[in-house]
């Protein structure tokens, strides 16, 4: 009669024979002899996007976790950088209009230029865009330098605290930012979605 087949084992006499012709012993077709396919096994995802395309990711990594904690400090922040920014403009723009013609100094309307620059941090903050956030922190370091020259130069208490306040200002868009490039667009729409509870950080 046929002899018996059980799972991972060759036929009686096949294994012997294989073995003395220094061959592999034959199987049956069909039969599993290795351990089971265990698809958790398979290839690894190879970056943090493929495993938020899988879903295999449920908890806020520490990436996640800074970035909803720094999004609303940012956005404070970006809305008072904001408004003094305009301020700073419009002195200007009274200064130059009661300045005789031959003395005005037109320098400081330069800054209307850096109002785009807290525009961009609060909507990027507000939608998690990395490109609007690099721009505002591309334009924070910007003023820091200036801000800190020009303190350095006039060396007043007023000039110094602005210089590092703006110092402080821009170090919490720089960790924001860090934070906000290692997350997958997919994610922070997820993010967004999600609304979890945070803690405001402001250092």
């Amino acid at each position: 009669g046929v002899p018996a087949v059980q799972q991972g084992v060759p036929p009686a006499g096949v294994a012997a024979a294989g073995a003395s012709a220094e061959q592999p012993p034959l199987v049956v077709p069909g039969i599993v002899v290795g351990r089971p396919v265990d698809i958790m096994n398979g290839p690894a995802p190879q970056s943090l996007a493929s495993l938020y395309a899988l879903g295999t990711v449920g908890e806020l990594i520490e990436e996640e976790i800074t970035v909803l904690n720094y999004r609303a400090s940012l956005m404070i922040f970006a809305s008072i950088d904001l408004l003094a920014t305009i301020l700073h403009v419009v002195l200007a723009v009274v200064r130059i209009t009661e300045t005789p013609g031959r003395l005005r100094n037109y320098s400081d309307l330069l800054w209307v230029v850096f109002i785009a620059g807290p525009i961009c941090g609060f909507i990027g903050a507000r939608k998690l865009q990395r490109n609007l956030v690099v721009v505002y922190f591309a334009f924070c370091v910007v003023k820091t330098a200036y801000q800190l020259a020009w303190a350095v130069i006039v060396l007043q208490l007023w000039h110094v605290i602005t210089a590092l306040v703006q110092v402080w200002v821009t170090k919490i868009v720089s960790t924001f930012w860090r934070a906000l490039h290692r997350i997958p667009p997919e994610r922070c729409q997820q993010l967004l979605a999600q609304k979890a509870q945070v803690t405001m950080m402001c250092w």
